[in-house]
């Protein structure tokens, strides 16, 4: 993997052990982080490999899938808002898809007198508020501004005093 300065040119190469040489690459989110991940056909030894990024251009461990794959494709084909994998096999006389069933998680920082609260620009899945947690319906929805930033919606919240508890619900 060749790593960009942000200038147009490459400031290093990391080199990925994989199980022959990968006839196919896709880059999507996979794991909801916001970041890149990376999806590869394995043709020959009939494996499809998925790398999760860290963010800072390097790459987690393999994450194997036992099928025969010429090539690979990251989209949303589903309508959730999250990545999928599509797996063309052998000659292209069948596919598979990978679908992406990983549940958003929630980020917080730290913001001075408050906090950002973030998680994954996904299909049916919102923020609620309560003050407290042992009402069953104290629970409400957290308004939130159309649009997302880098794939993720976000709210801030001021610490005012009061105790808060935040939940993402699947709709």
């Amino acid at each position: 993997m060749l790593r960009g300065d942000g200038s147009g040119r490459f400031v290093s190469v990391t080199v990925y052990a994989a199980a022959d040489v990968p006839e196919g690459v896709a880059v999507g989110d996979f794991n909801g982080d916001g970041l890149a991940d990376v999806a590869l056909a394995h043709y020959s030894a009939d494996l499809v490999s998925v790398r999760l990024g860290h963010g800072d251009g390097t790459l987690g461990p393999s994450i194997w899938f036992d099928l025969d794959a010429s090539t690979v494709l990251a989209r949303d084909l589903t309508g959730d808002g999250r990545s999928d994998v599509l797996v063309v096999h052998g000659y292209g006389d069948s596919v598979s898809l990978l679908r992406n069933e990983t549940r958003p998680t929630l980020q917080i920082a730290s913001l001075g007198e408050g906090v950002k609260i973030s998680w994954p620009d996904w299909t049916g899945w919102g923020l609620e508020c309560s003050t407290n947690v042992a009402l069953p319906n104290g629970w409400s929805a957290v308004p939130i501004s159309p649009g997302s930033l880098g794939g993720r919606n976000a709210v801030t919240n001021r610490i005012d005093g009061a105790t808060k508890f935040f939940r993402l619900r699947e709709l």
